[in-house]
């Protein structure tokens, strides 16, 4: 798997952080970020999870359930294929810069 390192030159703190598809989130949701420390994103999953467990409660007896949980499911596929490159931005506004790509 592809990962990039990055450095942060004044603490010299080292991360490195996979690219593409974020397995970990898919299996893991909102941990991911929060054993991350990237409490944005953790807090935006929590809070979006807790949206469609609110969703499952007041509309699982609702005939279109499925098709009202269609946009949900898109969204949270979207976010898994995009939150380490947030992450990566996240790191590269704190001061890290990019040290190597490891293939």
């Amino acid at each position: 798997m592809t990962s990039i390192k990055l450095l942060n030159p004044q603490t010299q703190e080292h991360k490195e952080v996979p690219v593409g598809f974020s397995v970990t989130c898919m299996f893991f949701g909102p941990f991911v970020p929060l054993l991350r420390g990237n409490w944005k994103w953790a807090i935006m999953s929590i809070l979006y999870l807790g949206l469609g467990v609110a969703l499952m409660i007041n509309f699982v007896k609702n005939p279109l359930f499925p098709l009202l949980m269609i946009p949900f499911n898109i969204f949270w596929f979207l976010f898994q294929c995009y939150y380490n490159r947030f992450y990566v931005e996240d790191l590269m506004e704190k001061g890290f810069q990019m040290k190597e790509i490891v293939y």
